[in-house]
This record gives C-alpha cells, structure tokens and sequence, in this order.
C-alpha cells in the first residue's frame, strides 16, 4: 500500500495497492497492470494485436513479433495471439471478447503493448488529440464487458509519446530485420498478401464470417472465401 506512481492527468492521485496503476472498485475484478511490475503468480498471456483498419494488417505481424520477444524476457510464456481489426474508441469488440474467454479457459492473463492498443479515449484523433490517453473510467467500463482478467501492459498506462515511438522504432527493427525503412524489397507484395492472409485464417478459426472478416480486413467478401477454401484445400 506505500508503492505510488506519478500519473497523468486523468489517473486519481492516491495510494494504490504494491504494483498495481489501476484497480477497479470490487475487489474481483480486473486489474490494469505494467509488466514488469506485475507480481501475481500466473505468467501465462494471451495477447492481443490490434489496429483500426484492414489497411494496417501488415503491422500485426510486428506487433506479435515484438510482443512475445519482450513478454518471454520478462518469464512470461504466450499461449496465444489474437488479433484484432477494430478501433479502440469502441468497448464491446468481438476479438476483445474471445481473447478474455479464451485467457479464462487457458488459466491465462490478456497482454497488450500498451494502453492505446488496449483502448483508445472517445476523443482521440491522430490529427488533433493524438496525445489523449483513455481515464481510469474509460479502462472500467471497457472491462464491465468481459470475465474478470488482469490486464497486463507492456508499456505503462501513462507511457510518453517518446517511450510509444522508441518500442515502435524497436518493433520495426524486429520487423524488417534491419534498421529504418519498409519492407520494400522485391517479393514485398506479396508477402503482405501472407501477412493478410495469416489474420484472415485466424479469425475464421475464431469463428467470424466471411463478411465480418471482409469488412474488417477491407478485402472483399469473395477474396476472403477463395482464400479460406484454398487453405483448406491445400492450394
């Protein structure tokens, strides 16, 4: 009960439990944590990699990648990666509830890199107020929807827009194999097609329709069904 952290504004200035940023107000139920400050004794994750547009697919891949890396060094082990296509600002999200569902069947907490990844404030624009970060009462209601898991974040909640930008440039190198640019080398298009392909086939295994999964990807709905027939076919 001595341990604080300097907060944003936004985050109650008081005295918050060993380790913990933000508890809700029952006693059960969830916990928002920073990872390398998390001291409860499951270390099992299953972590989640969004972004808001099927036009940025080809970021989930770096995002697993970065992920695991800097969850395994820390003694965590990820039993499983889902990923999500939907922006933050909304509360009630398909993939955001199979990952809960799936962490309380696997005995498992939900990992995310940071708190933007988690959920975004109503507020935010990219343009405007890319500097918005969701409030404690943002975190409580997004969590009312789901079982009752730990949160456990990468990055903290309060995390500068320098700390966000360096893991992101660290993410890039992961990426790419190299350090600054793109993957524009030749072949790039098509392994973007694979990077697409990889999240079609896992949220058809989550259970979505070819529509939800065509609206969600920005692919057409006839491109996800071949797609999905020829990896069950074999082609």
């Amino acid at each position: 009960m001595i341990k604080k952290r300097a907060t944003l504004r936004g985050w109650p200035e008081k005295k918050m439990e060993v380790h913990t940023y933000y508890r809700m107000p029952s006693a059960a139920s969830s916990r928002l944590f920073s990872l390398s400050q998390y001291p409860g004794p499951c270390r099992k994750l299953v972590v989640v990699v969004r972004v808001s547009k099927g036009t940025e697919i080809d970021d989930l891949p770096g995002q697993e990648l970065y992920a695991r890396q800097e969850y395994e060094r820390l003694g965590f082990t990820v039993v499983a990666v889902v990923p999500e296509v939907m922006s933050g600002k909304r509360h009630r999200r398909p993939c955001l509830s199979y990952a809960f569902r799936l962490a309380l069947a696997l005995g498992a907490q939900v990992g995310f890199k940071d708190l933007d990844r988690f959920i975004r404030h109503p507020k935010w624009n990219r343009q405007e107020n890319r500097n918005l970060k969701a409030s404690p009462a943002h975190v409580q209601n997004c969590l009312r929807y789901y079982p009752r898991r730990d949160v456990i974040l990468l990055l903290p909640p309060d995390a500068t827009d320098r700390e966000i930008r360096r893991a992101r440039t660290k993410q890039g190198h992961l990426t790419t194999g190299h350090k600054g640019g793109g993957d524009h080398m030749p072949g790039y298009k098509k392994r973007l097609k694979q990077k697409k392909l990889d999240v079609v086939l896992e949220l058809r295994q989550m259970g979505f329709g070819y529509g939800t999964i065509a609206k969600w990807t920005s692919l057409s709905k006839p491109t996800v069904q071949t797609w999905i027939e020829n990896a069950k076919s074999g082609v």
